[in-house]
């Protein structure tokens, strides 16, 4: 089994790769793609089988390999702005999360509570552990019972909290989304949208799959509606696989993340059991949501199926580094 890792050190990316002389259960590749990465886990050995005849060609993959060699490529020149507005001292500003036990929407709130904190502002943490509804309710409370300046909110749909939306365009506050989406319409009401492209990086995932699998991957498919952000990854997941002529997408299911660690490993374990070997690759939305299909891979008894996770959270890290 040849396992890659692929990490960055110095600003460059480095690839190391060993070839493991026992069975190996899981093992990973990871791949930068920008602030964010790709965690394909692979449990057991490949599972592409068949004469190279029933293998998508070479040629048809080279466009798969363009997506997945451009996500790759070093970026070793700052392409953002250079200067900006002066900053005003004692600013106050909410800090909205789209669930703390979310590792991905801990890394959002941690910078805008580190970038406050440099400048000299006041941040408060607003958490719900996924709850859309109560943090809607929660904003709301917060808006209207002290006078803040700005309003952060963390890979959350704005329509999902319109309630503390309004009151905060009523009281004239900026609203600044992290992880939202990148495609267009973005609400009016947003005075600032800050991610990368969430369909970029879901082909360059999609296409990553499609080669491990050397065109014959059978794909299920985790994703979580709630977050306009993932809805743009996952379908430009599915995007890729659809173009791969070998490929399929055998089952597309929806999971919140409030359902995650109650739900999903039983979830997997029933996709797996449904369509049995008809399934190679389980590719999920985000990284918190990927642990939990390894946990149901696990609990199936599979050993031949790849989980796709997206973030780079620490547990599937540990997967790479701990391929037991």
């Amino acid at each position: 089994k040849r396992m890659l890792r692929l990490r960055r050190r110095s600003g460059s990316l480095v690839v190391a790769g060993h070839r493991e002389k026992r069975p190996v259960k899981l093992a990973v590749l990871l791949v930068a793609l920008g602030t964010s990465a790709l965690l394909l886990a692979a449990c057991g050995s490949s599972s592409s089988s068949g004469s190279s005849e029933e293998k998508e060609s070479a040629q048809s993959l080279s466009k798969f390999q363009q997506a997945v060699d451009k996500a790759l490529a070093v970026q070793s020149k700052w392409r953002g702005p250079t200067s900006g507005p002066v900053v005003e001292p004692g600013k106050r500003i909410l800090n909205a999360s789209c669930g703390e036990n979310a590792e991905g929407c801990v890394r959002i709130t941690r910078g805008v509570t580190q970038a406050a904190e440099e400048v000299g502002w006041e941040s408060k943490l607003v958490d719900t552990s996924g709850d859309p509804a109560a943090l809607n309710s929660a904003l709301l409370t917060d808006l209207k019972a002290q006078k803040w300046d700005g309003l952060a909110i963390a890979a959350v749909d704005p329509n999902l909290v319109q309630s503390a939306i309004s009151e905060a365009q009523k009281q004239g506050i900026p609203i600044v989304s992290a992880n939202y989406k990148s495609e267009p319409p973005i609400p009016k009401s947003i005075f600032a949208s800050v991610t990368a492209s969430n369909c970029e990086m879901g082909y360059a995932i999609g296409s990553a799959i499609v080669l491990q699998e050397k065109g014959q991957a059978n794909v299920a498919v985790f994703r979580d509606s709630e977050f306009p952000g993932v809805e743009e990854e996952v379908n430009c997941i599915v995007k890729a696989i659809e173009e791969c002529s070998g490929c399929s997408i055998v089952s597309d299911e929806d999971v919140k993340v409030t359902q995650l660690a109650t739900e999903l490993p039983s979830l997997t374990t029933s996709v797996l059991s449904k369509n049995g070997s008809g399934v190679n690759v389980i590719a999920t939305g985000y990284d918190a949501m990927a642990q939990f299909a390894v946990q149901g891979v696990r609990q199936s008894g599979r050993t031949d199926v790849s989980v796709t996770g997206y973030t780079g959270n620490s547990p599937n890290l540990k997967e790479m580094s701990n391929p037991d």
